[in-house]
């Protein structure tokens, strides 16, 4: 073929030199898998799968060594680097120098000749080089052979792939490092190989190199017959190759089937405080540290975490996402509520930081005790952000609330809508126009937000309230927690908005019209109070209003009046009294 022109008389005399010999099955560079599935398929090609780069350099040289345990090899790939970093391993290094181990460069054009026009003229040349003499190939990076490939190539490619393994009789290895192709771990390629079993019948795939490796099978042979979906938890074996770790999950959607400790809990002592019926079982540690420690070699237990109070939450949010990243994800991991309610938008940090469920505060110990339970045969699924700030930043609000000008109103609304609009959190942006007989600061000084992120402003006719993380069901009590006096005693009409684009279009009218409406901050200076108790007037006898603060006047706007307080509720007033 004229573009592997050195193929004959480059491999001929060693092909053709090699004693032949009864060849036994290969492995495919993971050591003790279960099931009979640790093996590549015998004269059949198989397509492994690596999901990134520290993926690849770890499994191209174990599936070479594997297979050169059983005959001679030859090794293609498209780049001189990929050889250099396999020789890199003394085995392998020896191994070429001895002639069983030889490299051919195939280089992305050539591949996608081969897409093109089949793999008769390889077939010719290897056999003609003596490929048929008990070795194998292996191609240590078949992307370009599948980019922008149509259904019918595949299914073509797939075909004459299965037929030059079979006239060879030995395996065909073809890696596919998917951090070099278009689209990366989910894009075409992946795709492609992961649901076509037409193109390649056996499919295998390595991620999570070094933290946590895990090799899923889409489809594969077992000692029972075939395999699909099959994910199995692997761990280093302290000479550089990989080995089966003791988690074993089966499934689209992952279950647990084995794991060594996958009845084990370990729980802080805050999180089961004053609760009757902790099983014995239960490994019980006083702090976080001690349980992050605890469950330093977890594999399939699970973990119970107290959420503590709110100045305990960023300690949570560590663990929670150093256990994710550093367990595997069989390990089950539970936040259980014991002093304070967790905010909407931190439950869903800790969902999205690695948390298998939050459980509130109300949930009796025995509903846990079966929570735990049903939860063991679960395996995360969730992607998680490696980097633990960044992965948080969506979830969190500007450190501050209260009232602030209508400027700086828009500017921390808008900026904690478009960080958190990547992560479904809900906000609610509401309008309360006041009653004509109550002024702006007497509202104002109703409203005491102490949640980070509540915020409160003023138009010409009433406030703006924005409430971050707050669910529509939510919205009543949030307000009534909100304000000191009830809603009805200081507004007309409520509206209320969740959508970003409604809540986008009421930043903007406001946005418009903030320059010409007053600052109120300075007349909000906290000052001192002095409790006051008001008798309830007797049976006809008319009360008499209680004092009234002085007249405050902000820059040329309307006087503002302070607020009056009725010793009767608005319902039960009579017309002159309201109207006084």
């Amino acid at each position: 073929m004229s573009h592997i022109p050195s193929v004959r008389g480059m491999l001929r005399s060693w092909w053709r030199g090699t004693p032949r010999r009864a060849a036994s099955v290969a492995g495919f560079g993971v050591d003790g898998l279960p099931h009979g599935v640790g093996r590549l398929p015998d004269a059949a090609p198989a397509a492994l799968l690596a999901q990134d780069d520290a993926s690849h350099r770890a499994w191209a040289p174990a599936v070479v060594a594997d297979l050169l345990a059983t005959g001679p090899v030859l090794a293609l790939a498209d780049d001189a680097a990929d050889f250099e970093a396999l020789l890199c391993v003394p085995a392998l290094r020896e191994a070429h120098g001895a002639g069983r181990l030889r490299t051919w460069l195939l280089p992305a054009e050539a591949q996608q000749r081969l897409r093109r026009d089949g793999l008769a003229g390889l077939l010719r040349d290897c056999r003609q080089a003596g490929l048929h003499g008990g070795a194998s190939l292996c191609v240590l990076d078949a992307n370009a052979m599948l980019e922008e490939a149509t259904v019918a190539e595949l299914q073509r490619l797939g075909t004459q792939w299965r037929r030059f393994a079979r006239v060879v009789g030995r395996p065909a290895a073809l890696l596919f490092p998917l951090g070099r192709a278009q689209g990366g771990a989910e894009g075409g390629i992946a795709g492609m190989v992961r649901s076509m079993s037409g193109a390649f019948t056996h499919a295998a795939e390595l991620g999570g190199i070094p933290e946590l490796p895990v090799l899923t099978l889409h489809r594969w042979d077992g000692e029972r017959g075939a395999v699909f979906h099959a994910r199995y938890g692997l761990e280093p074996d302290g000479q550089g190759a990989l080995r089966y770790g003791g988690s074993f999950s089966q499934g689209e959607v992952p279950v647990m089937v084995e794991a060594p400790d996958q009845f084990a809990v370990y729980a802080t002592q805050a999180s089961v405080a004053r609760q009757r019926g902790v099983p014995a079982s239960w490994r019980i540690v006083p702090t976080l540290d001690a349980l992050e420690e605890a469950a330093r070699h977890a594999v399939g237990a699970t973990v119970v975490v107290d959420a503590g109070g709110p100045q305990q939450f960023e300690a949570v949010a560590l663990l929670v996402h150093r256990l994710r990243f550093s367990r595997p994800t069989s390990l089950k991991i539970i936040v259980r509520e014991t002093e304070a309610k967790v905010r909407a938008n931190s439950e869903q940090a800790l969902l999205r930081l690695g948390a298998t469920a939050v459980v509130y505060r109300e949930v009796g110990f025995s509903r846990l005790l079966q929570l735990i339970d049903d939860c063991r045969h679960q395996v995360h699924t969730r992607t998680v952000e490696r980097d633990y700030e960044q992965a948080l930043a969506a979830f969190m609000p500007v450190a501050e609330c209260g009232y602030r000008p209508p400027v700086r109103f828009v500017q921390l609304v808008r900026d904690m809508l478009e960080r958190s609009s990547a992560v479904g959190l809900e906000h609610r942006l509401v309008h309360l126009q006041l009653l004509p007989n109550v002024a702006h600061l007497d509202a104002l000084r109703a409203c005491l937000p102490q949640r980070d992120g509540d915020f409160v402003t003023a138009d010409a006719h009433g406030l703006y309230v924005f409430l971050f993380a707050c669910r529509e069901p939510d919205l009543e009590a949030a307000l009534m927690h909100l304000f000191k006096l009830p809603l009805g005693q200081l507004f007309a009409v409520q509206s209320s908005d969740g959508t970003v684009v409604g809540m986008g279009a009421q930043l903007d009218s406001l946005a418009a019209r903030a320059q010409g409406l007053p600052d109120y901050g300075p007349l909000l200076e906290p000052v001192p109070r002095v409790a006051r108790t008001v008798p309830a007037p007797a049976h006809g006898v008319e009360a008499e209003p209680a004092p009234q603060l002085p007249v405050a006047a902000v820059g040329g706007a309307t006087p503002v009046q302070a607020l009056t307080f009725w010793p009767r509720p608005v319902g039960r007033r009579a017309a002159s009294e309201v109207t006084a």
